[in-house]
């Protein structure tokens, strides 16, 4: 009950005022008691009922705190029932009326940054956005193909409201990778089983491939001119939460089928090119075997520049060195640290200020900010096994959001 009187849930001025007039139609009843039990002859069980058998101050009492207890229930049960009926997604938990206002207040105030992204690369992002010491709204914008794992995640385990999850397009859309060899890749989890080594040269999305046989009476394999002539309706509430958006964070994850998707939709890279935000690309840590094998951070860059158009303000490099047995386990699966370059220097350029001495290096015009970023202590890792969505516990190198936390807050706070 006390939850209602928490500082920034914006009730208790109402919930004085809904006090005082319960409390004055509570004294005008009084007053028609009192003139009826005068006036009029009564049973005598009205003498038991009233407790006229007991001292006023006791009676009123008794009154009081009964009154209090039932006004209790009763309230507890509407909580309950607005609870299911507004937030049914959270309707099995523990948690009151109260507290969901009170999220949804926080969520409402501070600093609005987006995050862009899929996969476990996007939960220590959003975890170290929520350790900053200030309001920040979060919007999430997610991947097309993500999976609801990560939707329960977000809400559940982070506290994100529904309105903070968004999807930027429908089931109705397909993604498709264009390979270099002008073979066309339909779809999130194809693109990610390819293991021929041949380079992506395009991604886009179109409407899913039957309806498109439908219409163009197409047999056959429909080529990509004619896919990209059926783009799908991207969600208004993706590119409203971009333009209003402080911040833009691109979250680490697999290039092709977390990172990039959401950049490449039309849409959404106007709103992104119109929008004052600044664009923080926090890398991923290690290459993406037969995607981005040999990737270095300008590599990362530089494709999001040649498949989304955009250019990166800030990146986030981890400089600290993986310990031999994590390193051992991901040399097995053909991956490798992302360096911030391959000693080819051309990417990479350092800035001297002569008034301070201070360096900054860019790297495809993005300032880079590098620090130890990574933690390796168990997790636990999702994976598909049957088409089931699974839970293991594995020492693998992840951002570690009270690493990100810090770095994040500097530049929202332009000391950057």
């Amino acid at each position: 009950m006390w939850q209602w009187f928490r500082p920034g849930i914006g009730l208790k001025r109402w919930l004085g005022l809904l006090f005082l007039g319960l409390l004055l139609i509570a004294l005008g009843v009084a007053y028609w008691l009192a003139e009826i039990y005068r006036t009029v002859p009564v049973p005598t069980v009205a003498y038991w009922l009233t407790l006229q058998f007991v001292n006023q101050w006791v009676r009123g009492l008794l009154f009081v705190l009964v009154g209090a207890g039932v006004a209790w229930w009763g309230w507890q049960g509407l909580s309950r029932s607005v609870v299911r009926t507004l937030v049914p997604e959270r309707a099995d938990e523990p948690v009151g009326l109260a507290q969901i206002m009170y999220e949804r207040r926080q969520a409402e105030r501070g600093r609005k940054v987006i995050v862009i992204g899929g996969g476990t690369g996007l939960i220590p992002v959003v975890r170290a956005l929520i350790l900053i010491d200030e309001p920040i709204q979060v919007t999430v914008v997610l991947s097309a193909a993500e999976q609801g794992h990560l939707v329960s995640l977000l809400r559940d385990e982070l506290g994100l409201t529904s309105r903070q999850v968004i999807f930027p397009v429908g089931e109705h859309a397909s993604l498709w990778a264009e390979l270099a060899d002008g073979r066309l890749v339909e779809g999130a989890t194809a693109i990610e089983r390819l293991e021929n080594g041949v380079p992506i040269r395009n991604l886009f999305f179109s409407r899913h491939i039957r309806r498109i046989r439908v219409w163009e009476n197409v047999e056959g394999e429909p080529d990509a001119a004619l896919l990209r002539n059926y783009p799908p309706d991207v969600n208004p509430d993706a590119i409203h939460a971009i333009r209003e958006a402080e911040a833009l964070i691109v979250a680490p994850g697999r290039l092709y089928t977390d990172v990039l998707p959401t950049l490449i939709l039309p849409e959404i890279r106007t709103a992104i090119r119109m929008s004052e935000s600044r664009r923080i690309f926090v890398c991923n840590i290690m290459t993406e075997p037969y995607k981005t094998d040999n990737f270095t951070v300008a590599d990362h860059l530089r494709v999001i520049r040649q498949l989304a158009g955009l250019e990166m303000d800030y990146v986030l490099v981890n400089d600290a060195p993986i310990s031999h047995n994590v390193m051992e386990k991901y040399r097995l699966e053909g991956a490798q640290p992302v360096r911030l370059s391959q000693e080819r220097g051309e990417a990479v350029s350092r800035l001297i200020f002569a008034d301070t001495g201070e360096t900054t290096t860019l790297v495809e015009g993005a300032v880079v900010v590098s620090a130890p970023l990574i933690t390796e202590e168990p997790q636990l890792i999702p994976y598909r096994a049957n088409g089931e969505i699974r839970m293991r516990e594995l020492a693998i190198a992840r951002h570690d959001p009270h690493r990100l936390a810090p770095l994040l807050a500097r530049i929202l706070r332009d000391e950057l």
